[in-house]
């Protein structure tokens, strides 16, 4: 596997493609659930130091087959007479 628990990627480009090796090789698909950009995180924490090169400071993953099931109808059904 070519992604674990505990990697450190020096960018955000190199954890996306290790990500996509992953995903190739599980058959899985992940998408984004949550973020923080370093520069919001740097204005939350101004005494923490984070690598620059890096888009985000945290995230969090889901894979698209977990999670609440989100329905995207209104409910509403129309009459067919």
């Amino acid at each position: 596997m070519s992604l674990c628990e505990g990697d450190t990627f020096d960018t955000y480009e190199a954890f996306i493609e290790a990500l996509e090796r992953y995903q190739a090789e599980t058959k899985t698909q992940f998408s984004k659930r949550t973020s923080s950009t370093v520069a919001s995180y740097k204005r939350k924490l101004s005494n923490k130091v984070l690598n620059e090169r890096l888009k985000y400071a945290e995230m969090k993953w889901q894979c698209k087959s977990g999670g609440d099931y989100r329905p995207k109808g209104r409910g509403i059904r129309t009459n067919s007479r």
